[in-house]
């Protein structure tokens, strides 16, 4: 997902805290594992759910990736 910035930008999530995000299009196989399911509800690119992702190896949370919603999904894109 690009940003209107490109392949960076500033996001603020609703609790305030600001996000300094880089966009990647890919990343070392296996490095990284996805927790719980893709979620509408606040994500920053509308039609696209978010997933929170982090490092197989350390554990330290290194972002979200972003996938094109499904239709009809239920979340609603904020």
């Amino acid at each position: 997902v690009m940003s209107e910035e490109g392949a960076s930008g500033v996001y603020v999530n609703p609790h305030g805290v600001v996000h300094d995000m880089v966009t990647v299009g890919r990343v070392v196989p296996n490095a990284v594992a996805l927790e719980g399911e893709p979620e509408t509800q606040h994500s920053w690119f509308p039609g696209y759910a978010w997933t929170i992702t982090y490092c197989r190896r350390c554990f330290s949370h290194l972002g979200w990736r972003f996938t094109p919603a499904a239709a009809g999904w239920g979340g609603g894109v904020s």
